[in-house]
């Protein structure tokens, strides 16, 4: 997607209002609209040139607020049927409720027009590079190999990547239809407890003493 950033293309010279291509959420990850921002010392000094790991060009204000827009995911392959999990962080000015029914919207949108074929061509080479990233050392690659030989075969590790790139918009579209239905989810708010982080800095104050 396209979107407008303050970018600093070289140091010690004014940021500039540039427009950039912004990748979805990978696993972990959420996509935040950002309300507010600044810049703190560490941007100030990384635009000065000082810092010897600055890279340029470089989007600084990382101390920002704004509204979760979009979220993300995990799955992972298992002898035994698992989770596929969906989750968001929510911005104080948003509500459980907002967050949970913008999921069930977007969810549904799935199951009604699928995915596009950039949305789905973008999925498929996240997923390559993430485990391009994950093999790259000799005990990750071990780590695949007896992940591999435990839970299917070693067949499968030598095939994935080409059966990856047989994934249609029709079959996440089916696999929504079939699999994320209302009755088939549990969903779970997590919840401040303003009492408790009360009582629990009480607790910890006594300790100090």
């Amino acid at each position: 997607m396209k979107t407008r950033a303050a970018v600093a293309f070289e140091k010690a010279k004014p940021l500039v209002i540039a427009d950039v291509d912004l990748e979805g959420p990978r696993a972990g990850e959420v996509l935040v609209e950002v309300k507010a921002t600044g810049i703190c010392h560490t941007d100030d000094f990384t635009i000065s040139g000082a810092d010897p790991e600055g890279l340029f060009p470089a989007i600084m204000g990382h101390e920002g607020a704004g509204i979760v827009v979009d979220v993300g995911s995990s799955f992972r392959p298992s002898i035994d049927p698992d989770l596929f999990s969906l989750f968001a962080t929510l911005a104080p000015e948003s509500t459980h409720e907002e967050v949970e029914a913008a999921l069930w919207a977007e969810i549904e949108k799935v199951q009604q027009e699928g995915v596009t074929e950039s949305e789905l061509a973008k999925a498929i080479k996240q997923t390559r590079a993430q485990f391009a990233y994950s093999s790259e050392s000799v005990t990750y690659q071990a780590y695949w190999l007896g992940f591999a030989e435990i839970v299917t075969s070693l067949e499968w590790l030598a095939g994935w990547e080409e059966q990856l790139t047989r994934v249609t918009s029709a079959d996440v579209q089916r696999v929504a239809q079939t699999w994320f239905a209302r009755d088939k989810q549990t969903a779970g708010w997590y919840v401040p407890n303003d009492d408790a982080n009360e009582e629990y800095e009480e607790e910890d104050g006594e300790d100090d003493e």
